[in-house]
């Protein structure tokens, strides 16, 4: 899933600033508008060169009914302010920034914007994390309601909000309790209104020509006020100045947190923390901050790591100006003494690595100058490393100093006649794949630039390339292993449902390994499906005589018959032990309930204490804490997710991860989506759903593969009705669960 429009014509059309004069803009598609009335602001932007559109073929085009990106919105209300003389100083404030914004992944086109807007509250260092989709590395579209807050803090400068503000749109409740002093004000202002019906439709993502509208309303707005007051606040909406105003305490204070991640600035820290409710913030640690830690006393900044939890955190604007660590996750760091990391390298560069943490996550190292290089037990240069990691993969144990930097790294390669890792996308002329322990894909060609000569093989027996092609499109996650030429370009390839690198490491088990520690996620009465430690798959194990009554089955302790094994194991995976006869046949399964439990399946409801899953009768209750992805981006909340589950017409399922009977962590995925066609581009892989509840999601997808049914047959045919005869449908898009992408629609036409 994803939500976006091109980087090439956002940079366009949401730029003002570096576009030469156009006096009076003409647009080919004029005509073209979501409503009537809506040609005069279009045009109005357009004269103000606010929006000035795309070229395209020697004409100007507005493209009024396509949404706009959360970080064209920002840049817009930037642009906003310059030509009205309403941006405070900007000395800096781009340069301190800068690190944060390219961890954010924020597009350096809008780093002026983007920098200005956190610097001045405008927006959060968690709400631009949101601004892009992490998985897809699109951007995200902004809702009215996102609008309305972005711009509303922009004004608020001049003029007043209201912090007992309610609203008077009929779904007015379907605003955000913080949103809604925003919303009052353009709403008072005349700037932002709602639909024929007085709904003001917060959820549902802003299209340009609604983008023009608030945009020129609110330009004319604060022309008028400046040109009326000489650039002073007079009137009644307004803010009014006094001759003497004492110093007001802007800071703010979180009550307790965990710190989550530390990213090294070099002359600070910035300190991501996750607090009670589960939403993350990210503050700047400095020598100004005051540290105090309740088993060393007090302490400089270099002492936070991750892992600490934290109380009485003051901080303003997006500085720490005193904290208090309760539990100190690494003592060491508030002495001379260095840590290590455990892991496997994803980069390597030369003063830098970036490390997949055996513990979970990426981490950034930089390289102490005088840093030790090991490689296989012996020593090694920086070279020796770069050519091992092109190879395959590298295990590596990290050691740190007080400042976080590497000043050790002992390596270990991975011995294997074969490269292992996860099928991506797949063509006859090339080949994506993600190495085993790797972050990022690499592309492959195919031996002598001829697919059809290389060696392959599915599920262990000789396959052909249509084969491996269905098999990629039917299952979630396909494993590979395969072999390159010279050219480095594949010669040979296996591939399977099942992770081909844990048959690797089961071939190097001794022989006689009677007694397996993993997880159980079913069982039958033949077998169980168990998961072993440190592998990725389950597989089918087979009771003794493929019966389940020749095994003992055991539960904290005490021994079950199989249907009450059975029952107990539908509320989550078990972690368990399995002994094995020298037939490699189940003869006994003990299983806890003590560690973190999983169950998956379609999200019924949510709540603000609950969630439900079709799968289990249970509802469970949320932790303190609940960590949330979804489509595999986890900048998300539980708000986020209760969005797409309170509509309708959008089916979500969901990975729970469960302990002591609380739902710590929710991986969730959107599944089906019903609605209007809105966009279809077979060229671009594109399509556009917008539900009858007003959400609007667009989908990626391969045109090789994506499944036509319904009214047309294929994309060709529904390209050509749609776009070039103006038809119109109604469409339910199937997802694919591994990528987010779509890959089958059923349509019908209006």
């Amino acid at each position: 899933m994803k939500r976006k429009l091109a980087i090439a014509m956002a940079m366009f059309m949401a730029f003002s600033t570096v576009v030469p004069t156009f006096g009076a803009v003409t647009f080919k598609d004029i005509n073209d508008m979501p409503w009537k009335g809506a040609e005069k602001f279009v045009s109005r932007a357009g004269e103000l060169e606010l929006m000035v559109g795309e070229l395209s073929g020697g004409n100007r085009y507005f493209r009024a009914k396509d949404n706009v990106t959360c970080f064209e919105t920002v840049q817009l209300v930037y642009s906003l302010l310059q030509k009205t003389d309403s941006l405070k100083s900007t000395d800096g404030v781009q340069s301190k920034w800068s690190y944060v914004m390219k961890q954010l992944g924020v597009p350096e086109w809008a780093y002026p914007s983007i920098s200005y807007s956190l610097e001045y509250g405008i927006v959060s260092m968690t709400e631009v994390g949101k601004f892009t989709n992490s998985t897809k590395k699109t951007h995200n579209y902004a809702s009215r309601e996102a609008a309305a807050v972005i711009l509303g803090k922009a004004m608020s400068d001049k003029y007043t909000l209201n912090p007992n503000a309610s609203l008077k749109f009929k779904d007015a409740s379907s605003v955000n309790d913080t949103s809604v002093q925003y919303v009052e004000l353009l709403s008072r202002l005349e700037i932002f209104l709602g639909d024929n019906n007085n709904n003001f439709n917060p959820k549902v993502a802003i299209n340009r020509a609604e983008m023009a509208t608030i945009i020129t309303k609110a330009y004319d707005k604060m022309k008028e006020n400046s040109s009326s007051t000489g650039g002073n606040t007079t009137t009644d909406d307004n803010k009014k100045p006094t001759e003497e105003q004492k110093p007001v305490d802007t800071s703010v204070t979180i009550s307790s947190g965990t710190v989550n991640a530390i990213s090294d600035l070099g002359n600070s820290y910035l300190v991501t923390i996750i607090k009670n409710d589960g939403s993350k913030i990210g503050l700047f640690a400095s020598g100004d901050t005051k540290v105090t830690n309740n088993g060393s006393g007090s302490a400089t900044y270099t002492a936070l790591s991750a892992g600490d939890v934290l109380k009485d955190i003051v901080y303003d604007g997006a500085d720490i100006k005193s904290l208090t660590i309760t539990y100190d996750a690494d003592p060491g760091l508030n002495q001379s003494v260095s840590g290590t990391v455990k892991g496997t390298i994803d980069e390597f560069y030369n003063d830098v690595v970036y490390v997949n943490k055996s513990t979970g996550g990426t981490a950034k190292y930089d390289l102490d100058v005088n840093c030790e290089y090991l490689l296989d037990g012996k020593k090694a240069t920086q070279k020796n490393i770069a050519d091992a990691l092109e190879d395959g993969r590298v295990d590596v144990t990290v050691t740190i100093n007080v400042k976080g930097d590497a000043t050790k790294l002992e390596c270990t390669s991975k011995e294997s006649d074969y490269t292992y890792g996860e099928l991506k996308d797949i063509s006859k002329s090339t080949v994506e794949i993600k190495k085993s322990g790797r972050t990022k894909t690499t592309e492959y060609g195919w031996a002598d630039d001829d697919y059809s000569e290389v060696d392959l093989y599915l599920e262990g027996k000789t396959a052909s390339y249509r084969d491996i092609v269905d098999a990629f499109d039917k299952y979630d996650t396909l494993y590979v292993k395969y072999v390159t030429d010279s050219k480095d370009d594949i010669k040979k390839l296996y591939a399977s449902k099942y992770d081909l690198e844990d048959d690797n490491k089961d071939e190097d088990d001794d022989e006689d390994e009677k007694t397996l520690e993993g997880t159980i996620n079913d069982i039958s009465k033949r077998y169980i499906k168990f998961k072993k430690s440190g592998t990725s798959s389950y597989k089918e194990y087979d009771f003794e005589d493929i019966d389940v009554d020749n095994a003992v089955l055991k539960i904290n302790g005490k021994t079950y018959d199989y249907y009450d094994f059975r029952d107990m194991l539908e509320n989550g995976p078990f972690t368990a032990t399995i002994e094995l006869n020298k037939d490699g046949e189940v003869v006994r399964v003990v299983a806890t309930t003590d560690d973190d439990k999983e169950t998956s399946g379609i999200i019924k409801s949510m709540s603000s204490s609950q969630i439900a899953i079709a799968t289990s009768s249970n509802k469970f209750d949320y932790a303190g804490a609940v960590t949330v992805s979804i489509d595999g981006n986890d900048e998300y909340d539980l708000d986020d997710l209760r969005d797409f589950v309170d509509d309708a017409y959008i089916t979500v399922e969901a990975d729970l991860t469960v302990k002591s009977g609380k739902v710590t962590k929710i991986e969730a995925r959107i599944k089906e989506v019903e609605g209007e066609l809105r966009y279809f581009n077979s060229n671009r892989g594109e399509l556009e759903v917008r539900t009858k509840d007003r959400t609007t999601i667009t989908f990626d997808f391969k045109s090789a593969s994506l499944k036509v049914t319904g009214d047309e047959k294929n994309i060709t045919d529904l390209d050509y009705y749609m776009n070039d005869k103006g038809r119109e449908y109604d469409v339910i898009v199937e997802v694919d669960s591994s990528n987010g992408y779509a890959k089958a629609i059923d349509v019908t036409e209006r």
